[in-house]
């Protein structure tokens, strides 16, 4: 048998069995709930603009996706998406660290990191949320890694999957998202047909190296940042477009309460500005009358879990042709998948970033109805700047701030 036989046989095989495979495991495990939401009107501080769509596109398709950025001492770093945490300065890229093996290859689906979420102590080391590996700090001077929680890791009898954002307290405390106790990073696109309490906040203490559970029951947790006084966290909270403020000190402490209701999007990461206001990335948008599908199916949760079904078998056909024969045209082909994908779950390609002030008000909103720049993640200021990162584009935006 040739081997374009083998190939077209195994597909063909794959074709027809990985579906039935995805039915049996996806009707036992999948339990979506109903749920029914209304997309703010776009008016007043999040009505219409233009702003984004002038924003600069730097490194354009020369670097992986920059999911999140930190700064330290004036200067940007980047997690990529190929697992690499760089040093922005300039018109350079320069890497700090790698994280996984030296064999890695394209077709070894995680085997690199993919870091998701970065932010410096005080000490300035940079605290690493990957969502494949786990929490890790690395030191950008030396290079090198020290991991605090392994995805491997249980914490409270159950596995820290998909770790989101990290933040350290001036006392060491570690406070971080972790998406999900019962679904992988593969299988991410499972929180949303769900849209359950899956996820939770963990607490590390550097003094005794344990961590534990602080938040339970969250809805895929992301952006997570400390008050300008660390009384209180805020944590934004995807599949229910929200942002939770929990409370670490005071009368009401363990306590936890709205602080942003009914964003324009769906709320990823968090960064204070130098302002104390926050600037929260929305890597999808929610425009009234052109929701997600997602969003849509609210009210129809059996529907969903067929759509997740699809889906899941879809990702799966596609990770084992990839890992089989490697073709240059199937990842062409998987690259369009993830793109509808992406709108299904996502909405349509646009734009927005929103901020807020230590009330959870929006106070001004900067959008890109043309998707100069969309899907954004992270919105980082720094010196007059407003840097913009997607999980899924090779491209950094630089937007110059209103003073």
């Amino acid at each position: 048998m040739t081997f374009q036989h083998r190939f077209f046989n195994n597909l063909l095989i794959t074709v027809i069995f990985l579906p039935l495979l995805a039915s049996s495991l996806s009707f036992t495990t999948l339990q979506p709930e109903y749920f029914q939401t209304t997309p703010p009107v776009l008016d007043g501080k999040v009505a219409k603009n233009i702003a984004l769509d002038s924003a600069q596109r730097l490194f354009e398709d020369k670097i992986y996706p920059p999911g999140c950025f930190a700064t330290w001492k004036g200067v940007l770093y980047a997690g990529l998406a190929d697992g690499r945490i760089v040093r922005v300065k300039n018109d350079t890229v320069e890497t700090v660290v790698t994280i996984g093996g030296g064999t890695c290859e394209r077709a070894q689906v995680g085997c690199y990191g993919r870091p998701n979420g970065i932010s410096f102590d005080n000490n300035g080391k940079l605290l690493v949320a990957d969502i494949i590996k786990g929490l890790y700090r690395v030191d950008v001077n030396k290079g090198t890694v020290s991991y605090l929680v392994r995805s491997t890791n249980e914490v409270d009898n159950v596995l820290v999957r998909g770790v989101n954002f990290a933040i350290a307290a001036k006392s060491g405390d570690i406070y971080f998202s972790v998406m999900s106790y019962k679904w992988d990073w593969v299988d991410i696109q499972n929180e949303f047909i769900e849209a359950s309490a899956n996820g939770r906040v963990l607490h590390y203490d550097p003094k005794t190296k344990k961590t534990s559970t602080l938040v339970d029951y969250m809805y895929f947790p992301n952006g997570i940042q400390l008050s300008k006084d660390e009384d209180f966290l805020i944590i934004s909270q995807a599949t229910k477009y929200n942002i939770i403020k929990y409370h670490l000190k005071g009368a009401k402490k363990g306590q936890q309460e709205v602080f942003a209701d009914n964003v324009p999007g769906v709320p990823y990461n968090i960064h204070a500005s130098p302002r104390g206001t926050f600037w929260v990335g929305l890597v999808g948008v929610r425009l009234p009358g052109q929701q997600s599908i997602y969003e849509n199916l609210g009210p129809l949760p059996e529907f969903r879990k067929i759509i997740g079904l699809l889906v899941s078998a879809v990702d799966n056909l596609f990770l084992w042709v990839s890992r089989k024969f490697g073709f240059p045209f199937i990842q062409t082909l998987e690259d369009m998948f993830q793109d509808v994908k992406h709108e299904l779950f996502l909405g349509p390609k646009y734009g927005f970033v929103i901020e807020v002030d230590k009330n959870g008000t929006i106070i001004q909103s900067l959008q890109s109805p043309a998707a100069n720049i969309y899907h954004i993640s992270d919105a980082l200021e720094l010196d007059g700047y407003l840097y913009l990162g997607t999980p899924f584009h090779p491209v950094i935006g630089k937007y110059k701030l209103n003073k």
